[in-house]
């Protein structure tokens, strides 16, 4: 299996990543699990964690045939990587690609790709099934309010809907932002109080 996390929202991809590592060792208890940052990415250099992660796949475990490999910052930062002519080809690209390609048959291998890019022209049939793609753009508007609004309740706050509004203006599709002021309304708050945060108190906590 192959699953690629992707998009600029680090927020709720790196929330979405802690939810299937949590989920992961509780189906595949005895399952090895390996991560590996590759930082300027896989076609332009890091040649040791590629290595370190083709042994780590073709390692044979002792007790269970399971495996989760998390890769990241495979794409890299530099360039637009949907361009077709600009990149350099290089042999551990094209290694890779085969691996995935591999993996995503493969009912013990899962290949988990954490990128804040969407992938090289090459890799686009990570984007057809039975691979699993999800993206995670900046949210605007009224889906960033839901976002709030749904934060908060994780939280077991809730928040007036002025104050939503002006949560939603402040932060601007700041996932990271919004999160803090609810986690330090919270905090403030205290849990044995369940009024909702107004406005006013909103701007006298936050200095609006």
């Amino acid at each position: 299996m192959v699953i690629l996390l992707y998009g600029s929202d680090s927020y709720r991809r790196l929330k979405r990543l802690k939810k299937l590592l949590g989920a992961y060792p509780e189906k595949n208890p005895q399952a090895m699990v390996g991560r590996f940052n590759f930082g300027d990415s896989a076609e332009n250099g890091s040649a040791e964690q590629f290595q370190e992660f083709k042994a780590f796949i073709q390692n044979q475990p002792l007790f269970s045939p399971k495996k989760l490999a998390i890769l990241e910052n495979v794409w890299g930062g530099s360039e637009n990587s949907r361009s077709r002519g600009s990149r350099k080809t290089k042999t551990s690209a094209t290694e890779l690609k085969k691996i995935l390609e591999a993996a995503i048959s493969s009912p013990d291998l899962t290949i988990l790709l954490f990128e804040e890019k969407s992938p090289p022209v090459a890799f686009d049939f990570l984007f057809k099934k039975p691979a699993i793609a999800e993206q995670f753009t900046e949210l605007k508007g009224q889906k960033f309010k839901l976002f709030i609004e749904n934060e908060a309740r994780e939280l077991e706050i809730a928040i007036q809907e002025d104050a939503l509004d002006l949560l939603t203006a402040n932060f601007k599709g700041d996932g990271w932002g919004a999160a803090t002021e609810i986690a330090k309304l919270r905090w403030l708050r205290g849990e044995a109080d369940s009024r909702p945060v107004s406005l006013i108190e909103l701007m006298a906590v936050s200095g609006y």
